[in-house]
């Protein structure tokens, strides 16, 4: 591997699984969505982050046993995609992107995922006749599960199935262009900007960036 081949990438991936191999996981990952069933979101959330706690190491270690360099790695994420709660990390590597598809897929195999994606920003100047856009907001505010589901609500609202949301990053919320939206690119960038406008209603600090990548949602 040269210095020319190492991109950063966002690796969106999780361990919670009823059927995970790893009993304790599985049974938090019940107790999880039972709190959330009952719309007990600061359980649910807390639950997610007891799980993300016990398989943490391990994801630092698939990846760094690829070479691949961890850059960032919090474990207090969360995502919320179809109505459905779930704990995430929030992780930045830096690597081949092969390496770290790969890493990325052993991870979810280990913990009976049916996805994991992972995404790289276009460079200044790039051009992908494959890339999509993804939208970042910062609200600048530690976003509580009580309040995520409510933005979750408004995502449905323009047509988004979900996003991840990383509270210790300033209360970011990511949301890539994957098949599963069944929007195009257009249609995807319409609806952030709808989305943008009524946010600020809310957060009128918020930042957000609406950028090209190369998106892969990979099947495990």
């Amino acid at each position: 591997m040269n210095e020319s081949q190492l991109e950063k990438h966002q690796v969106g991936v999780t361990n919670a699984q009823e059927n995970n191999s790893d009993t304790e996981i599985a049974r938090l990952t019940v107790q999880m969505r039972e709190a959330y069933k009952s719309r007990n979101y600061e359980e649910a959330a807390s639950t997610a982050l007891a799980i993300t706690e016990l398989s943490k190491d391990d994801l630092r270690d698939v990846f760094e046993s690829k070479g691949i360099k961890i850059i960032h790695l919090d474990h207090e994420a969360f995502g919320i995609y179809q109505g459905k709660f779930e704990p995430a990390y929030d992780l930045l590597v830096e690597g081949n992107t092969m390496d770290i598809v790969d890493a990325a897929r052993e991870f979810g195999e280990k913990h009976a995922q049916q996805a994991v994606l992972v995404a790289r920003l276009l460079r200044t100047g790039e051009h992908a006749e494959d890339a999509r856009p993804g939208l970042t907001l910062v609200t600048g505010n530690v976003i509580a599960a009580r309040e995520a589901v409510g933005i979750s609500e408004l995502l449905g609202k323009f047509g988004f199935s979900g996003a991840t949301f990383s509270p210790k990053r300033q209360g970011a919320i990511i949301i890539y262009q994957t098949d599963d939206l069944k929007m195009n690119k257009s249609q995807f960038e319409q609806a952030s900007k709808d989305l943008i406008a009524e946010l600020l209603l809310d957060y009128p600090e918020m930042v957000f960036r609406l950028r090209e990548y190369i998106v892969q949602l990979v099947r495990v």
